[in-house]
């Protein structure tokens, strides 16, 4: 394995982490607003909470971003077109996407 290879393994891993991340923000936000929880609504308590519609986007974001990362470092697989078609439909989705 070369040393581009495993750079580029290690950019995949981090971004599907920070894909995981902000993910798990924006449902633990959806869940905070549904349920009526404080502590779920703002990353910190007592900052600002987020909002339901910016919750969405960061999981439509973070979605997207595995997605494309999925299909387009991992060792030298061209991915699936779906999937491809599925990344760019959930950064459209986003508000201000495009």
């Amino acid at each position: 394995m070369s040393d581009d290879s495993r750079i580029a393994e290690r950019f995949l891993a981090l971004s599907r982490g920070i894909a995981a991340i902000v993910v798990t923000a924006g449902v633990f936000a959806i869940f905070g607003w549904t349920f009526n929880v404080d502590h779920l609504k703002s990353v910190v308590p007592g900052w600002v909470t987020m909002k339901p519609l910016t919750a969405a986007c960061r999981i439509f974001c973070g979605v997207s971003l595995w997605l494309q990362a999925r299909i387009g470092f991992e060792s030298g697989s061209p991915g699936t077109p779906g999937a491809g078609r599925l990344a760019v439909a959930a950064e459209e989705a986003a508000p201000g996407g495009g």
